[in-house]
């Protein structure tokens, strides 16, 4: 990396970025995770899936609800040995 700073995940450099603009019209979660989310196995030898994601956070509850409540189910800060890799999550809603 240049200048020694550290970046997260497996690219060098950051390939070209689109931008735009989105009109927001009812209430809406933005959620983004590292794929340590995805990865990880449950008790029930199942990995939880975006179609999973999309269960957990399509709900009338806030956004930190929801994400406490996917850290809870999946045990993440349980000392779980299933975890092998990072898992970072951050969470937004908007409103029109």
């Amino acid at each position: 990396m240049k200048d020694g700073c550290v970046g997260m995940g497996m690219l060098d450099e950051i390939p070209a970025i689109k931008t735009g603009e989105v009109k927001i019209t009812e209430p809406t979660k933005l959620f983004c995770y590292t794929d340590g989310l995805v990865e990880l196995v449950g008790d029930e030898g199942i990995s939880m899936d975006t179609s999973d994601i999309r269960k957990s956070i399509t709900n009338p509850q806030r956004i930190d609800e929801n994400i406490h409540q996917i850290i809870s189910e999946q045990k993440i800060l349980e000392d779980n040995q299933a975890i092998f890799d990072d898992i970072s999550i951050i969470g937004m809603e908007f409103y029109p």
